[in-house]
């Protein structure tokens, strides 16, 4: 069995000195090949053990340290005991059903760009790695796409892009697809399609497939996931800058898909028609998001709140080594029909009667320090935006977006009461032993939610 201990052949009487050092010089080249920890890591014992030895990195492993550094934010560059690398669905069960033996915890990186510590890697534990995960292959049979969970966008739409095809992923380079996926992403075309979700639910797991789509990391790993696809094309896109004196006028007119750059102003913009792969691009730190009726006086709420607090930024760095935004992204209420036209999920956002808004507040900092000042100033713009929103009849939509979210922010919760149900069925059915609620702690969790 590969990686079992090999019996000691006895030694000759007449070995000589320098045999011995050749041996043993021999053996210390073998055991740095075959990565058996030098210090006791009873985490890699037991994947060894399960026949992952190749997979496995240690401390001691230039590889563990490259992974560990190119997680893109630094709140995420933890410590674990060790990594393991799967290739293949079979592998990735192999490692989980060795790590639940033995009751080992661990995290589940599949692009690793949420940005808050332990919701996709650990200390102390064990980082389950799909980074070799990652690959895009397109069925011109059945025009799907099947995609590695680690697979960047940037690469998927690369790919698609020789067969004249596109996927409703992500608008970001580096993100993966795993989480972007299984938190419910935007994306180029929610408008016609709706929120980026697998594309079959087929089969007698549908209440499985369905409560995977928003809910994160609570119901295991999923190593592949199959997307339709869509003739490729041109997506009109870029950044606005706007005079402040516009906020008022910045409510979504009826129909939503009129063209913005018609009736606003713009000082400056890199707006034009470009392909996926051109208009994916990259991000920041802190975040906290929200939903709200599609109303202007809101709009300019968060605006003003922003400004403020990228004042106060400004004033304690005063060098200017830092970055905020509000981003303001329309849900228009034909999002969530066509996701439900789609098979459904368990997001909730159906059950609201208006056109909305998601905000994305952010701020980057450039280190830990500044950023723990930072936070309660971002979540207090949040805050202020719901307190103004909620004096608006219907103005609060109880959505929040896992993927923009911060940890302290309940998003399972505002999935309503009738899909936390599904969601605790589900986790009682597939996962009765709750070994993605105990071992797997990070992300979003339904043992976090109370009630």
């Amino acid at each position: 069995m590969q990686g079992a201990a090999q019996p000691t052949e006895p030694e000759p009487e007449h070995s000589s000195i320098k045999d011995t050092a050749a041996r043993s010089i021999c053996c210390l080249l073998i055991e740095a090949h075959t990565n058996i920890p030098s210090q006791p890591c009873p985490q890699a014992d037991c994947l060894v053990a399960a026949g992952l030895r190749s997979r496995v990195l240690t401390t001691s492993d230039d590889r563990y340290k490259t992974r560990i550094e190119s997680y893109w934010c630094n709140s995420a560059k933890l410590n674990p005991a060790c990594i393991v690398q799967p290739t293949s669905a079979s592998e990735v069960s192999a490692a989980v059903k060795a790590l639940v033996e033995h009751e080992q915890v661990f995290a589940v990186r599949s692009g690793g760009h949420t940005n808050w510590a332990r919701s996709n890697n650990i200390d102390g534990g064990v980082t389950i790695d799909l980074g070799l995960m990652n690959s895009t292959t397109y069925d011109a049979a059945t025009e799907t796409a099947d995609i590695g969970p680690a697979a960047k966008w940037k690469h998927v739409y690369e790919e698609l892009e020789q067969y004249g095809r596109a996927v409703a992923g992500g608008r970001e380079a580096e993100v993966g697809a795993g989480g972007f996926l299984l938190g419910g992403g935007n994306n180029f075309f929610a408008g016609l399609h709706g929120l980026a979700f697998t594309a079959h639910a087929g089969g007698e797991h549908a209440d499985l497939f369905r409560v995977h789509k928003g809910s994160g990391n609570n119901f295991g790993i999923v190593t592949r996931f199959t997307m339709r696809t869509m003739q490729s094309g041109l997506v009109w896109g870029g950044f606005a800058v706007r005079p402040m004196e516009v906020m008022p006028e910045l409510q979504m007119p009826s129909p939503p898909l009129l063209p913005i750059r018609t009736w606003i102003p713009t000082a400056r913009s890199t707006s034009r028609w470009a392909t996926c792969p051109v208009w994916a691009a990259a991000l920041c730190n802190i975040w906290y998001t929200l939903c709200f009726k599609n109303d202007a006086s809101i709009i300019v709420k968060a605006n003003d709140l922003h400004t403020e607090l990228a004042s106060q930024v400004q004033e304690k760095v005063a060098d200017g080594d830092f970055t905020t935004h509000c981003s303001f992204q329309p849900i228009p209420r034909t999002i969530a029909q066509h996701s439900v036209a789609a098979g459904g999920n368990v997001l909730g956002l159906e059950q609201y009667a208006h056109d909305a808004i998601m905000i994305q507040v952010n701020v980057s900092m450039r280190t830990q320090e500044l950023a723990d000042w930072a936070r309660p100033l971002v979540r207090g713009v949040v805050d202020g935006v719901r307190a103004f929103a909620a004096s608006i009849d219907d103005g609060v939509c109880p959505w929040l977006h896992l993927n923009y979210a911060s940890p302290d922010q309940k998003v399972l919760e505002s999935y309503g009461t009738a899909n936390m149900l599904r969601m605790r069925e589900a986790a009682a059915k597939y996962d009765p032993r709750g070994v993605f609620q105990r071992l797997c702690p990070g992300g979003f969790k339904l043992a976090a939610v109370k009630g």
